[in-house]
């Protein structure tokens, strides 16, 4: 059974944290996402440095791009916060980061976002967890990765220079640079 705690949905990998699972996941999601017209403003995926978390964000974006949803596939692994940043920047109703966070290197799992970036509430996780129990595996639409990016239902993106110059637009460097004197 998929349950979202704090922060997002974690697994075992292999056990619950599998293929057919993120799917579902992704299913369900593009079932809100249509159902509230939502669609057109795009989706961002991202994932992290852990085991499966590149192949699990391409399983992702195929559901995604199957159910007409824009997909803006972050294709490098990234922190959370840049999956988030790119998601406000870009006004998405929805986005998602592939990451377990803190737990065990045998864990993995979803970060769910809403509008401005910000973690799904209980609301949407609810939501998300009611249609995982009524949706079954020949529910879920999927598409191939490599034929929605040549079709551009995927979009690859790698917003770390943005993410990093949004930083530097708000450091004032020449302060930094004045000299400190010693009284």
């Amino acid at each position: 059974m998929i349950k979202f705690g704090t922060g997002g949905w974690r697994a075992f990998i292999g056990e619950e944290f599998t293929r057919d699972n993120v799917k579902l996941v992704a299913q369900a999601l593009a079932n809100i996402i249509n159902d509230e017209n939502v669609a057109e403003r795009g989706f961002i995926i991202g994932y992290d440095r852990r085991f499966l978390s590149d192949k699990a964000g391409r399983w992702f974006a195929e559901v995604l791009a199957a159910n007409q949803i824009p997909v803006h596939f972050i294709n490098k692994f990234v922190p959370t916060p840049i999956v988030m940043f790119k998601a406000k920047s870009m006004n998405c109703a929805y986005s998602a980061c592939i990451t377990a966070s803190h737990n065990p290197a045998d864990y993995n799992g979803i970060k769910v976002f809403i509008e401005g970036g910000r973690d799904a509430d209980e609301v949407i996780t609810e939501k998300i967890e009611s249609q995982i129990e009524t949706l079954t595996a020949a529910e879920v639409k999927s598409v191939d990765f490599e034929h929605a990016v040549d079709s551009q239902q995927i979009i690859e993106i790698n917003p770390m220079n943005e993410f990093v110059d949004s930083i530097i637009a708000l450091i004032d460097i020449e302060s930094i640079k004045k000299p400190i004197y010693a009284c």
